[in-house]
């Protein structure tokens, strides 16, 4: 064989290895479980949390579908949260494979609320997919092994080490304060207003509302968008009045103007992340930057819309307070 030759050969095995690197999911074996989380963040860290525990329960490999949209941004969950161990494809790499013959996939999809029981998916021998929002199954509730067992932020030296005072520090009265309790107003975001939804249509006929102020019980206060669904900011503040002096707030809302209130409205008590003007497509660093920030609080004041921060309390099993 000529040195042609060899290098013709060599070159053949290299791109034939690119091909198998690249496209290696064609090759899988039936003990796949694929699932493509969908909607906010919240959600979609809470399918991956409850899948991870079903691909425990099942033994089966989990690979998640990465969908980036106005909603969210893999590349700065991975990067922030330094997510190492789980497999992550593109919708493209996806769309490749359904379109195999190598390989069947069982749909498991359900529109956005997946119900599944263990022991009938335990019988399928082909690959699972499934598109969610969410996860049903009694097993799944209260799972936390994806937050123990992969490595991650959650996880390592630095976080366990680094508590929210830490943060804060240019706070005097962090360092002294009897414990910290994050507060999540969740009241509906500038993009939940223009896509005009938000746990039920709402009026986003007039854009120049868009949600950047709190939301009151006397509508004559309101100076932005309101929701039927929203719990007005009264009800925060009312809790936040049972703690003593001696309690600081880390506070995050998708709505900047309610910072501000009770920033003015707790002199000296509340701390916040940098702000950082919103816009129609959500932040997704910012945000998940409050997350990370929320699941180093002492306990939680929460509302029953939303997963953000109540998915946040799983990470250290800290307690909450759910106001209706």
């Amino acid at each position: 064989m000529t040195k042609v030759q060899v290098l013709i050969v060599l070159i053949l095995f290299m791109y034939i290895g690119l091909y198998v690197k690249n496209f290696k999911w064609y090759f899988y074996s039936n003990n796949v479980l694929f699932v493509q989380p969908i909607w906010g963040i919240g959600n979609r860290l809470r399918v991956i949390r409850k899948a991870y525990e079903l691909s425990k329960l099942l033994n089966r490999r989990l690979v998640l579908i990465e969908t980036n949209d106005a909603f969210f941004d893999y590349h700065s969950m991975k990067s922030l949260f330094k997510i190492k161990k789980i497999e992550f494809i593109t919708i493209k790499q996806f769309e490749k494979l359904k379109q195999s013959s190598i390989t069947t996939i069982t749909n498991l999809d359900q529109k956005c609320e997946t119900e599944i029981n263990v022991h009938n998916l335990l019988q399928i021998r082909t690959q699972l997919y499934t598109q969610s929002c969410d996860i049903y199954n009694d097993d799944l509730l209260q799972a936390r092994s994806f937050y123990v067992d992969i490595k991650s932020v959650f996880n390592d030296k630095i976080y366990r080490q680094t508590n929210i005072r830490q943060h804060f520090k240019h706070n005097p009265r962090i360092t002294s304060c009897s414990k910290v309790v994050g507060v999540h107003v969740r009241q509906g975001s500038i993009a939940d207003y223009k896509f005009g939804n938000f746990f039920g249509k709402w009026d986003n006929r007039d854009e120049s509302m868009c949600p950047f102020f709190p939301q009151f019980y006397d509508e004559s206060r309101n100076l932005s968008a309101t929701h039927p669904s929203a719990p007005p900011i009264e009800k925060y503040i009312q809790c936040m009045r049972e703690y003593d002096e001696s309690v600081v707030f880390f506070v995050c809302s998708d709505r900047i103007g309610t910072l501000l209130y009770l920033y003015q409205l707790f002199p000296g008590r509340v701390v916040i992340n940098p702000l950082t003007l919103p816009d129609d497509k959500p932040n997704s660093k910012y945000a998940l930057q409050d997350f990370l920030m929320l699941s180093k609080c002492d306990e939680m004041i929460v509302t029953q819309i939303g997963s953000f921060s109540t998915e946040a309390s799983f990470i250290r099993n800290i307690p909450i307070y759910q106001i209706s």
